[in-house]
């Protein structure tokens, strides 16, 4: 009903081109970025210019989804300004101006939302613009960098060529910068490009900030940082404070409503925003440039009856609750227009009576760390995650005012995330029980080396296989991002790339990411997994289009025989590594520096593995109701998040048995998440962030309860009579 009858034919190519997309960005937005694509007036044209803005990849996704809304709506075309609805600043305001504050908005938004593309961006243009003052001083040479700094140097670069070509300067020279092949070359001549006099002795990431969001009154880098930083802090302590007693809900606050979690994330990162600038949400779209939110209009009656009132109360089950305190300046009541000077340091909010007399909007949007409550009829724990993930807390409260995500709930899940740099927890805490004496932890340490150098020849035996059978389809194998047509991306996402498998067990497992005209079409499909077969030998199944347990003997160069077990899923390609579960525990291990410490914490991995599988309760319940298990991934996680020790995981989870009188009790109280994305999330219609104990049965919960309690038992005396010796 939303489609201008002649865009119809479109349709099709608009929707196969957005799903096909290698651009991981492109993917996660398609659904807000059709209706808009539709909408223009050149659909495939638009679409185009998207395509190359999101597959560059070269700056933060506020920059990306600015681009897109003036490719789709250059100048403003198609708003009506005298609309009674639009924001009164917006309407009285200049083609130049409007362009400024909507940009200004997206980035207050977007910064204040602690966005993780934004603080990538950040710390690399820190890195980048230091490494080449280093290398520009003389201080050091470009070829005795590592290889991580040198890429920093190399995204570096394009992050200036892309700032270039978008800047006033690239547009009126009309000449899109190339680069050369030569790091240090590009950098030196876009810097003189770049420059605000035409030397180079000036400071280039200040001159990159300023560029990129002096609209919005940062000028410096340390700005930039400092902005972010402070409304985290902010947000964080103003909102434990707040959850010190009940929630009230008093007239004038302002109530939004979202359909449900898919939209949260996303919310979360970028803040709330108007559908034209992508914004994820389930309100009404009635009203342009603006996000929907409701007005609290009476103080009387209870917290339930005062949001029942709104128009809000129709789009849960999840609001936000934002004070209506002096962060607002309103220019529109239900009976005037106000005459107010336009105030970039507040959020705009204004009457659009849309959908009632409470119908407000905010201009653009609002950054998440704006949000002073979430409230839920029905608490669902993954909100709470969200929160965690996301970096600062909000407490989440019930109908009835009471607070059922406190700081307490929060601070607990950022413990378990130690040593996850994706989410700014960069060290990780050991247990002290890490140096309890167990003579088969110590005994499984001293083959982590060997273990490790098995698994690396067998892994690269596959692979090299593999790589030789797709050749003759003229495909080629890599093993880091690529997005050129002609070639597979092979990933070992199985405990041999992390080495905590189980010395002799060599059950790999890959993902195969495939070009999205490869994925979505069958027979294209099934030729690769026909010649992975046939290059590999052995026998398998296909399950769901994936290889599953394809038995193989492969010889190595010295002719030793290696009987394999391999699982390969396909997926398709991305245009960056994703934060998948895999990622998520190299992460963590790999933010343990010393590699003593490492190995002791893979062999505390290893005996737990061994552990579980030796009283019968390791593989998950979908793949064996026998067992009823956490899984290979979800025992790894499991010994990660209780300080890297089995003592230490036995003890948390004998714990919460002791309190639980059921194991739906234990499932509520005891939670694992993975704080990765699964890769098989989408596949299933699944949630992507797993809760490994979900993986379990009442069987095998049983199991482990009774052996851990007795192996913690003997343990207790083990290391008493260690003490006494020691004394």
């Amino acid at each position: 009903n939303n489609i201008e009858i002649e865009k119809i034919e479109y349709i099709s190519e608009v929707l196969s081109r957005l799903s096909l997309s290698n651009s991981s960005e492109i993917f996660r937005f398609r659904k807000e970025l059709t209706t808009q694509i539709l909408k223009s007036s050149n659909p495939l044209e638009s679409l185009s210019k998207i395509e190359d803005i999101f597959i560059r990849n070269n700056i933060p996704t506020v920059g990306k989804i600015y681009s897109c809304f003036e490719i789709l709506y250059p100048d403003f075309q198609g708003f009506d300004f005298d609309n009674s609805m639009i924001s009164p600043v917006l309407k009285k305001s200049s083609t130049m101006s409007k362009k400024v504050i909507v940009f200004s908005d997206l980035i207050k938004a977007s910064f204040g939302s602690n966005n993780r593309s934004v603080n990538s961006y950040l710390k690399n243009i820190e890195i980048g613009s230091k490494l080449y003052e280093s290398i520009k001083n003389g201080h050091v040479q470009y070829d005795a960098l590592n290889e991580f700094d040198q890429n920093e140097l190399i995204t570096f670069s394009k992050h200036l060529a892309t700032l270039y070509n978008n800047s006033m300067k690239g547009k009126k020279e009309n000449e899109e910068f190339l680069s050369t092949g030569n790091v240090l070359t590009d950098i030196l001549e876009l810097s003189k490009k770049l420059s605000p006099d035409g030397t180079i002795n000036y400071n280039l990431s200040d001159r990159v900030i300023r560029m990129f969001c002096g609209f919005a009154g940062i000028d410096t880098l340390e700005q930039a940082k400092e902005y972010i930083q402070r409304k985290v802090k902010t947000a964080d302590s103003r909102n434990r404070n707040a959850a010190m007693s009940d929630m009230v809900l008093e007239q004038g606050d302002l109530i939004k409503g979202i359909g449900d979690i898919t939209y949260l994330s996303n919310i979360l990162q970028n803040g709330s925003v108007s559908k034209e600038y992508l914004g994820s949400s389930a309100d009404s779209d009635l009203t342009p440039l603006d996000t929907d939110i409701s007005m609290i209009m009476s103080s009387d009656g209870t917290i339930s009856e005062k949001m029942n009132a709104t128009d809000a109360s129709k789009y849960g089950p999840i609001w936000f609750v934002l004070k209506n305190d002096n962060r607002f300046i309103t220019t529109r009541t239900t009976s005037e227009t106000l005459e107010t000077k336009r105030d970039m340091s507040k959020m705009e909010v204004f009457y659009t009576g849309a959908l009632g007399e409470g119908h407000y909007g905010i201009r653009t949007g609002f950054a998440s760390s704006e949000i002073n409550y979430i409230v839920m009829e029905n608490y669902d724990p993954r909100v709470g995650l969200e929160i965690a993930m996301n970096g600062f807390y909000i407490p989440v409260a019930n109908k009835e005012g009471k607070i059922v995500f406190t700081p307490k709930d929060y601070d607990e899940l950022r413990k378990k995330m130690n040593g996850l740099s994706y989410y700014g927890c960069v060290e990780y805490r050991l247990d002290e029980s890490i140096n309890y004496e167990n003579p088969l932890i110590t005994e499984i340490e001293n083959v982590i080396k060997e273990n490790q150098e098995q698994a690396s020849i067998e892994s690269n035996l596959i692979v090299s296989k593999i790589a030789f059978g797709l050749e003759k389809l003229n495909l080629s194998v890599k093993r880091r991002v690529d997005l050129s047509l002609n070639s597979v991306v092979l990933f070992n996402t199985g405990s041999t790339s992390r080495f905590t498998n189980i010395p002799g067990d060599s059950d790999f497992d890959f993902v195969m990411q495939l070009d999205r005209e490869y994925y979505e079409n069958p027979e294209k499909k099934q030729l690769i997994i026909k010649t992975i077969f046939d290059s590999l030998g052995g026998t398998g199944d296909l399950v769901g289009n994936d290889i599953r347990e394809l038995k193989v003997v492969l010889q190595d160069k010295y002719g030793k025989q290696h009987e394999l077990v391999i699982d390969i899923t396909f997926m398709p390609k991305t245009d960056k590594t994703e934060y998948a579960s895999d990622v998520c525990v190299s992460d963590r291990l790999n933010s343990i520096k010393d590699e003593n410490m490492r190995n002791r914490v893979k062999a505390n991995i290893i005996f737990a593995k061994k552990f579980l599988k030796s009283i019968n309760a390791y593989k998950p319940s979908r793949k064996d109701a026998s067992q009823g298990g956490m899984g290979g991934i979800g025992v790894e996680n499991w010994i990660l998040q209780n300080g890297g020790t089995f003592v230490n995981a036995a003890k948390t989870f004998v714990d919460a048995a002791s309190k639980s009188t059921s194991f739906n009790e234990f499932k509520r109280i005891y939670t694992l998440y993975n704080f990765g994305f699964n890769h098989m999330a989408e596949k299933r219609g699944q949630y992507q962030h797993d809760n490994y104990i979900e993986n379990m049965n009442e069987d095998g919960y049983n199991k482990m309860v009774k052996a851990l309690k007795e192996y913690l038992k003997t343990m207790e005396i083990d290391q008493s009579q260690i003490n006494k010796i020691n004394r």
